[in-house]
């Protein structure tokens, strides 16, 4: 079965559900791509020059730091609520 008609076939079955349905299939879908990369643009020197002032910003204690438990925690938590 070629892509395009899967997708479609998929899409028509979507269309049959009821409107939360479709918001959960719709989150859902959403929630299986990475978000986009806010420092995509940079060049090698952009990089080196971000990766020097977060380096500078956490060794001067400027910038907040989180232990793996409080990130763990964190993100276990927004997926709680994602559900």
């Amino acid at each position: 079965m070629a892509q395009a008609s899967k997708v479609e076939k998929i899409l028509r079955e979507a269309r049959a559900l009821s409107e939360p349905e479709r918001t959960e299939v719709a989150l859902r879908l959403l929630d299986t791509l990475d978000p986009p990369d806010p420092l995509a643009h940079l060049d090698d020197d952009a990089w080196l020059a971000e990766i020097e002032k977060r380096a500078e910003e956490a060794l001067s204690g400027r910038s907040r730091t989180y232990t793996w438990e409080e990130v763990k925690s964190h993100v276990l938590r927004k997926r709680k609520r994602k559900r």
